[in-house]
């Protein structure tokens, strides 16, 4: 127990301070949305996704983060700060952030605070807050205790919020080595949520380096749903290796973000907000 808790700690801090590089790509702001939330085991590998929010200003900000499943539900997490305490298991969490200062809170999917984990749940997440903040959500893949290795952190990415938009346009790239006998394939896996109370209907087109269409499909969302996928599933008739790009249109404003996943290892790109 002592061990699993360092290790989280350690984790968790190193998480902090890596995702505070995302924190130039946005101007502080009163509404976020992260597209994504992965929490629990899949496999040998557990999921956290740590909330990291600075106060710039030099009043008291009041943040409310709410959580939805893909259905478009409540997601109930178990919650706890940077020094394991815990906020409890909730659908919201309230926080007040003095000025000039940073909260990181981060969900705990481990069952009665031991070495398993309850299984993978996904989702996203709304920030709203009094004044102007800074926010950013780091992903952290990690090796199931009990294993080679295991607390070790395997790959972790920060990624900044967006704000909704009715366009958006990301990088596309699939790809894979030739001849080996079990290939790391490259794709991009893309998460989209809709924050509206009523249903949306998204349209995803992907296009080569040259602009030319390679696929198009459509994505339905719940009131308040979520989903995620890689571009191979989105576009099943698409080419096994292609690059250009995806834009995906609604009548409906969504959220979305991409991340480009090599085997286990993440790095985010960049959303393109039209």
């Amino acid at each position: 127990m002592v061990k699993r808790k360092a290790v989280v700690s350690m984790v968790l801090v190193f998480l902090i301070l890596g995702a505070n590089a995302a924190f130039s790509q946005v101007s502080p702001a009163t509404l976020y949305y992260f597209p994504q939330l992965a929490v629990g085991q899949t496999g040998d590998y557990v999921y956290q996704t740590v909330y990291t929010l600075i106060n710039p200003g030099t009043a008291a900000a009041q943040v409310k983060i709410e959580f939805c499943d893909d259905g478009g539900d409540p997601l109930s997490l178990e919650f706890k700060t940077l020094k394991d305490d815990s906020l409890g298991r909730k659908t919201s969490v309230d926080l007040t952030i003095p000025p000039n200062t940073t909260v990181a809170v981060y969900a705990d999917n481990s069952l009665s605070g031991g070495l398993s984990y309850d299984p993978l749940k996904t989702g996203w997440a709304k920030v709203t807050s009094s004044v102007p903040v800074w926010a950013s959500s780091t992903f952290a893949l990690n090796l199931l205790p009990g294993y080679l290795g295991s607390g070790h952190t395997v790959s972790a990415v920060g990624v900044p919020p967006v704000t909704s938009s009715q366009q958006f346009t990301i990088f596309a790239f699939r790809d894979f080595p030739e001849g080996e006998p079990n290939p790391s394939l490259t794709d991009v896996g893309v998460a989209v949520a809709n924050p509206s109370d009523a249903a949306a209907t998204l349209t995803a087109t992907l296009f080569d380096i040259n602009g030319v269409q390679l696929a198009q499909g459509p994505i339905s969302l719940p009131p308040r749903g979520h989903t995620a996928k890689f571009t191979g599933e989105m576009f099943p008739t698409a080419p096994s290796k292609f690059a250009g790009k995806i834009v995906v249109t609604s009548a409906t404003p969504f959220a979305m973000m991409n991340l480009l996943i090599e085997g286990t290892l993440m790095t985010s790109l960049p959303v393109f907000r039209q």
